[in-house]
C-alpha cells in the first residue's frame, strides 16, 4: 500500500475552513447573533410602525423626537452594517462600524432618556 504525504488543501468554497477552530466558532456564533439581532429588530420595527408614526409626526418636532428617529436608523445602520460585514469576512471593516455605531447608538439612547428624565 502506498500512502501520499500529499498534504489536504482546506475547501477553498468553506470560509470557516481557512481559519483555525476556535476562531471560525467564534464567528459562527457573531453570525447567528448578529442575525437574531436583525431579526429582533426588524419584528419591533414591523410591531411598533404605527404608533411611531403617530407619535413623530402627530405633534410638533422637537429635539427629543428628532434623536429617538435618528436613534432607530444609527440602530438599524449598526445591526445591518455589523451582519453585512461579518458575513463578507472584512473584521477590519467590521471593528470600525461596531466602533462607531456602537457608541453613537449610546450616546443617542442616554440623551433620550436624558430628555425624558428632564421634561418630567
Amino acid at each position: 500500500m502506498q500512502t501520499s504525504s500529499l498534504s489536504v488543501s482546506p475547501n477553498p468554497l468553506t470560509p470557516l475552513a481557512w481559519l483555525p477552530p476556535d476562531i471560525a466558532f467564534q464567528l459562527s456564533v457573531s453570525k447567528i447573533i448578529a442575525s437574531t439581532a436583525f431579526g429582533a429588530w426588524t419584528w419591533d420595527f414591523l410591531a411598533s410602525t404605527p404608533e411611531e408614526y403617530s407619535a413623530l409626526l402627530g405633534s410638533s418636532f422637537n429635539w427629543s423626537k428628532f434623536a429617538y428617529a435618528i436613534s432607530r436608523i444609527s440602530s438599524f445602520l449598526f445591526i445591518t452594517l455589523s451582519l453585512v460585514f461579518i458575513e463578507a469576512g472584512n473584521c477590519n471593516t467590521l471593528a470600525k462600524v461596531i466602533g462607531f455605531f456602537g457608541g453613537y447608538c449610546c450616546g443617542q439612547a442616554s440623551f433620550i432618556m436624558l430628555s425624558q428624565s428632564l421634561a418630567t
